[in-house]
């Protein structure tokens, strides 16, 4: 039995990849970079662009299962990499999909997220979604795990409180209960037996976002300094952004977009996001003391 992992090198991925070989499971996994996939010392490994559909060919020869933790990074990155959502969350994954029905996987995990249509106005719902409808009629048993935001995502604002910055959008009473990765990567294993057709999964608490931001800052053992910043304003600023930076633009409007709805989740993952953030802080802390 081989189970290959699309975005085997991203946060979830190495997550789900590390479980699946714990449990003595064969993988074969997927990424962009080679270095990257070298570095997880595993025997299978694909150098695959979801935006370049010859790069697929034959990765799951072979597979009788595939869990697709790929997709474009939430991270806001540099410059290079500006491909919007849509050409990778929907049309990439819809190519990786046609791939795997050819070679005759008969099981799909897709990670996708929790709250969709309280956010379906952004670029990056709706790409995720279009692919789920996309594997709803695509035949092949298939379960969509839906996370609420993971602890990597909110381990960003570290670097902001160690300068003394903490930013919520509006009023920051919306609630969410995000989940570590090794957690969603548990639920997306147990998907692939578990006969579900979807997962809603969150972490053991819930915050609200103006809390999410002062927990950076104690993290770091600094008192909380967190502003509130207009979301009219943030959209504005946005705008430029559009056509220069379409990947960064749509990141910012789901931002937007999920900093002002609660988006929370049946309770799954155990890990707390409060040790997480503490373990964190201490790298970046030796990480600037190396500098």
């Amino acid at each position: 039995m081989i189970t290959a992992v699309a975005g085997a090198t991203g946060a979830l991925g190495r997550e789900v990849a590390t479980s699946l070989t714990h449990q003595g499971m064969r993988v074969r996994a997927l990424g962009r970079d080679a270095a990257r996939l070298a570095a997880l010392n595993l025997p299978e490994t694909r150098v695959i662009d979801l935006r370049n559909s010859a790069s697929l060919a034959g990765v799951c020869d072979g597979c009788n299962a595939l869990i697709m933790a790929s997709g474009a990074s939430m991270k806001p990155g540099g410059w290079r990499d500006r491909a919007p959502f849509l050409s990778v969350d929907y049309l990439g994954h819809l190519a990786l999909l046609h791939e795997a029905k050819r070679a005759g996987v008969n099981r799909i995990v897709y990670a996708s997220l929790a709250g969709a249509l309280k956010v379906r106005e952004t670029e990056y719902a709706q790409a995720h979604e279009q692919f789920v409808q996309a594997l709803a009629t695509s035949g092949i048993s298939h379960c969509v795990v839906r996370p609420t935001g993971f602890f990597s995502v909110f381990a960003s604002l570290l670097p902001l409180a160690a300068r003394g910055v903490g930013v919520v959008i509006g009023s920051g009473a919306a609630r969410t209960n995000p989940i570590h990765e090794a957690d969603a990567a548990r639920a997306c294993v147990e998907a692939l037996e578990s006969g579900e057709s979807q997962m809603v999964i969150g972490g053991p608490e819930v915050f609200t976002r103006a809390r999410l931001a002062e927990m950076a800052f104690e993290a770091l053992g600094r008192p909380p300094r967190v502003r509130s910043v207009p979301a009219w304003l943030i959209r504005l600023a946005c705008l430029p952004l559009g056509a220069a930076h379409p990947r960064l633009a749509g990141l910012i409007r789901f931002g937007v977009a999920a900093s002002a709805q609660d988006l929370t989740a049946p309770a799954y993952g155990t890990l707390r996001l409060g040790d997480y953030l503490r373990e964190r802080a201490l790298t970046l802390r030796a990480e600037r003391a190396r500098a």
